[in-house]
């Protein structure tokens, strides 16, 4: 597949290379802002902070991008659109921020296909079985990709169970990007995911996946995209079920935590991964097979394959 950056941003930068810089990863600098509970948090907001709601923010964030031709096009092409994972997750919540997006960009409602992936960090890779049928429709040679999420802590109606002590940057992004077919490029030889019940330890749910892996492909990986968490909730529930990837991980493998650079970019972050790993590819610093692990902020756990064909 032939992947295509239509619109990147995080806080306020926007200049693709600077944002994905492979050899300068820290080139993007946090500022100081204060926050709604008085304390001052190093983050990358795209819009001024002010007094809303977490949906809100959402909206206001989209509104910046409505008017971009890629959106005005989606008439003509399917749309997949990855959404934040809300805390109290129900429908009706979904349902409610996916009219008040159709009353922004009212032409999605017209669009070929438009699916919403409201599943966070994990949306793009739970994505990924839908753009696969819409490939396999020979009608579809193009799918967009609209991602955006914003930080808990730059809105201000904070939930208590939000609360935490985290010095992770506070980040806000939006992305739009399109898959094409290629016989060239990127190709995701595989992906799976699976829920984390509140019953089962901690890291069951991606020791299932991970043997999947190893009992489906069972190929070396020599980038392993990780999430990263100041606290190391998500660090350690991972690094608990690595060695059940052994062999295809080992010496060879090098891990990449894009987080400390960017901040938790949320329903972006498996869309900015993506983009990233690509652009690896595409300056040859990666010339074998790479893994792309995702957390959701509850259930979902989501991990995908890729290997990449030169021309």
């Amino acid at each position: 597949m032939d992947i295509e950056i239509h619109h990147l941003q995080v806080g306020q930068y926007t200049n693709n290379v600077q944002i994905l810089s492979v050899e300068q990863p820290s080139n993007i600098e946090p500022v100081l802002c204060p926050m709604c509970d008085g304390t001052v948090k190093r983050a990358l907001p795209v819009l001024s902070l002010k007094k809303q709601s977490y949906q809100q923010r959402i909206i206001d964030l989209l509104s910046t991008v409505k008017e971009n031709e890629c959106i005005n096009r989606s008439l003509k092409v399917p749309i997949c659109i990855l959404l934040p994972q809300v805390y109290e997750l129900t429908e009706k919540i979904n349902l409610k921020l996916f009219e008040e997006i159709l009353k922004l960009i009212p032409g999605l409602s017209q669009a070929k296909d438009c699916s919403l992936f409201p599943y966070g960090r994990s949306a793009m890779l739970l994505a990924w079985e839908k753009i696969e049928r819409l490939f396999l429709d020979e009608s579809h040679q193009e799918i967009l990709i609209l991602a955006v999420d914003s930080d808990y802590r730059l809105f201000s109606q904070i939930s208590k169970e939000w609360g935490s002590a985290s010095e992770d940057i506070a980040s806000e992004s939006i992305i739009i990007a399109s898959i094409k077919k290629s016989e060239f490029g990127l190709s995701r030889e595989w992906a799976s995911y699976e829920l984390r019940t509140s019953d089962q330890a901690e890291s069951i749910a991606m020791e299932f996946m991970f043997r999947q892996f190893k009992k489906e492909k069972a190929l070396p990986i020599h980038q392993f995209y990780a999430p990263f968490d100041e606290a190391g909730v998500q660090v350690n529930e991972w690094m608990s079920a690595y060695p059940c990837l052994f062999p295809s991980v080992g010496k060879h493998t090098e891990i990449i935590m894009t987080t400390p650079f960017t901040g938790d970019l949320g329903a972006c972050s498996g869309l900015y991964n993506l983009l990233h790993l690509n652009e690896c590819y595409r300056q040859e610093k990666y010339l074998h097979n790479t893994m792309q692990l995702e957390i959701s902020p509850r259930l979902y756990r989501a991990a995908a394959f890729y290997t990449w064909q030169e021309k």
